[in-house]
């Protein structure tokens, strides 16, 4: 879903098949690239399924955010704080189409979203320790949310 690599556009669509993926970013943020919006998206998602509920606190500091996800924080113009909040400001600023064509049946379903509806983070870029007045949050938006639900797999189904 994401890129690999830093695109040059904030546009991007991709087709296999009968399949079109489609995501588009504000042109002043940029689209979502790299591991970081990866290894969110899946830990979003567990914990969207795990808890059933569409409200994912984050933490009380940005480091401990980071130690969630298994990533070391580290400060800095290059360090992994400031790359992973700029993939988190794309990330939810990123909205997604995904559009199938049934050329037998005669229909395209596709639906359309954002994945958050809502993100309160952290505020000091500079101090990954820093106690948040309030525990950061995202709240996924309803669609994603739904999608994730109506497409789990728990373990206990194998």
């Amino acid at each position: 879903m994401v890129s690999p690599s830093r695109p040059n556009t904030h546009e991007v669509e991709r087709v296999n098949g009968r399949f079109t993926l489609y995501m588009n970013a504000p042109p002043s943020v940029g689209l979502p690239y790299g591991s970081y919006p990866r290894l969110v998206l899946a830990w979003l998602s567990t914990e969207a399924v795990r808890t059933r509920n569409r409200e994912i606190g984050l933490g009380p500091t940005f480091s401990n955010f980071m130690h969630r996800l298994g990533l070391t924080p580290v400060t800095g113009k290059r360090g992994t704080t400031s790359r992973l909040r700029d993939q988190l400001h794309r990330l939810f600023s990123t909205t997604i189409r995904c559009n199938y064509s049934d050329e037998v049946e005669g229909h395209a379903p596709g639906v359309g979203y954002a994945i958050a509806h809502r993100h309160e983070l952290w505020r000091s870029p500079r101090d990954p320790n820093q106690q948040a007045l309030w525990n950061a949050v995202v709240v996924v938006s309803t669609e994603f949310y739904e999608e994730l639900i109506a497409r789990a797999f728990s373990a206990s189904s194998r």
